[in-house]
C-alpha cells in the first residue's frame, strides 16, 4: 500500500475474534515521511521529520506484545521543547536502529546517528506507557558533538554540566532517563 509519500509492502493477519484486531504484522517499508503522519506529532507533542525505510515483524496476542524491527531514517530532524542555546531542533543526516519488542518493552539494541552537531550511539530501554508521551527511557550510550557545537554549548550552559575528563575519541559517555514528553539527560 501508499501511506505518508512512502510505500508499506508486507503481509497482517487480521483475526475474527475481537473483531477485526491485528495479530501480527509483517512489512517492509520505504519512502515513509514521518513528517506527514499528525498522529506521530500529536502523539509525541513535537515535530519529527525525516524519511523512514525498514523492516518491522510484530506479533502477539496484542500488536506491541513481542516483535523486532530494523530501520534506516534520514534526513530526520527533532523538535526540542525546551531549546538548548539557540538550538530548537536537532538534526541527524541517518539514524540506523534495531529494536526488539517484548511485552510492551522496547529493547534498543543498536542505534547509531550521525548528523551535522553530533555523532554517537545508543542503547536500552523504552518502556511503553499509553499516553505514549508517558513511556519510560532507560537509555545509555556515547555522545561526540562536532567542535563547532561543543563549544557553542560550553559558551552557554554551566560548566557543572560537562565531565571533568575530556572526551576520549569515542566522545561523552550520556543516559537519558524520564520519559518522552519529559526525558532528563545527563553527561557521566
Amino acid at each position: 500500500c501508499s501511506a505518508y509519500s512512502g510505500i508499506i509492502e508486507g503481509k497482517a493477519d487480521i483475526t475474527k475474534q475481537p473483531a477485526g484486531r491485528l495479530g501480527g504484522l509483517e512489512a517492509d517499508i520505504a519512502g515513509i515521511r514521518l513528517n506527514d503522519i499528525s498522529a506521530l506529532k500529536s502523539s509525541l507533542n513535537r515535530q519529527v521529520s525525516g524519511v523512514l525505510n525498514g523492516k518491522v515483524n510484530l506479533g502477539g496476542k496484542a500488536l506491541l506484545q513481542s516483535g523486532s524491527a530494523r530501520f534506516t531514517l534520514s534526513d530526520c530532524k527533532v523538535e526540542l521543547l525546551s531549546p538548548l542555546i539557540s538550538l530548537d531542533q536537532v538534526s541527524f543526516t541517518v539514524i540506523e536502529a534495531e529494536v526488539s519488542i517484548n511485552n510492551g518493552q522496547i529493547q534498543l539494541g543498536k542505534c547509531m546517528f550521525k548528523g551535522p552537531q553530533l555523532d554517537g550511539t545508543i542503547s536500552g530501554t523504552v518502556v511503553l506507557k499509553h499516553p505514549p508521551v508517558k513511556s519510560l527511557l532507560n537509555l545509555t550510550g556515547m555522545i561526540k558533538p562536532h567542535h563547532f557545537f561543543l563549544a557553542e554549548l560550553k559558551k552557554n550552559l554551566p560548566p557543572s554540566l560537562f565531565p571533568k575528563k575530556r572526551p576520549g575519541s569515542s566522545g561523552f559517555p550520556v543516559r537519558l532517563t524520564g520519559t518522552l514528553e519529559q526525558p532528563g539527560f545527563a553527561l557521566r
